[in-house]
């Protein structure tokens, strides 16, 4: 069986995350534009935020590929193989990445399989410092993702690096096009490790996002209508 890409309809999804997202940081005050440039988003830009003097290039990304399934870890990319079946860097250890935080969209609800109907969603930051930092404090870092753990799997599909506290293991998926390695992580951990902060619920509870996620919808779908 030939093996798939699923790059382009992640990014179709992921845009049509973007008017709920947008909500979202209005919501939550931010000051932020979209980044249009494609330059930019190769260095892993999706929005800059703006916060007294200092301005923030954020890397969204969303679990589109898993939605109504209730999945509380993230995959971090290490590696994945090119048009070229050229092995390149994932996006986290990227040195060309400018990202300083990663904006986590996960635990997606909808009323379809599709992301255009969406119900709700769990929003969490991620520093991007402090969890490279974080990694390799656990012995984790760069080179003993990329090489020591692909010798240790050898061909199997995962290697578990730690069970609890955090329960982190990394997983190569063979039956897309890219091969991707990720690192997978329970975010929950990463919250209490200081190394993430969650954005949605917070303190507004579910309801309160529920409601804007619910006017979101209803303007998309009046406005394809009119």
């Amino acid at each position: 069986m030939a093996k798939k890409s699923k790059r382009a309809w992640d990014v179709s999804n992921e845009r049509a995350l973007q008017p709920f997202l947008d909500a979202v940081y209005r919501e939550l005050g931010f000051d932020f534009r979209r980044v249009d440039a494609k330059e930019l988003q190769l260095k892993g830009i999706d929005i800059i935020i703006r916060h007294g003097i200092g301005e923030y290039p954020i890397d969204e990304k969303g679990q589109t590929q898993w939605v109504n399934k209730g999945l509380k870890t993230f995959a971090f990319e290490l590696e994945f193989k090119s048009a070229a079946d050229e092995l390149r860097p994932g996006w986290l250890f990227d040195g060309e990445k400018v990202t300083t935080h990663y904006f986590l969209v996960y635990d997606i609800r909808s009323s379809s399989s599709n992301v255009s109907d969406l119900v709700s969603f769990r929003l969490v930051s991620v520093n991007r410092e402090y969890l490279i930092a974080f990694l390799e404090n656990k012995g984790w870092g760069n080179r003993f993702m990329t090489e020591d753990v692909p010798m240790l799997m050898g061909d199997r599909k995962y290697h578990i690096l730690s069970k609890s506290d955090p329960a982190v293991k990394v997983v190569r998926t063979r039956h897309l096009v890219e091969e991707p390695l990720n690192v997978v992580i329970q975010l929950n951990d990463l919250i209490e490790a200081g190394v993430a902060k969650e954005l949605v619920p917070g303190e507004q509870g579910m309801e309160h996002w529920k409601r804007i996620f619910l006017r979101v919808s209803n303007t998309d779908k009046a406005g394809v209508g009119g």
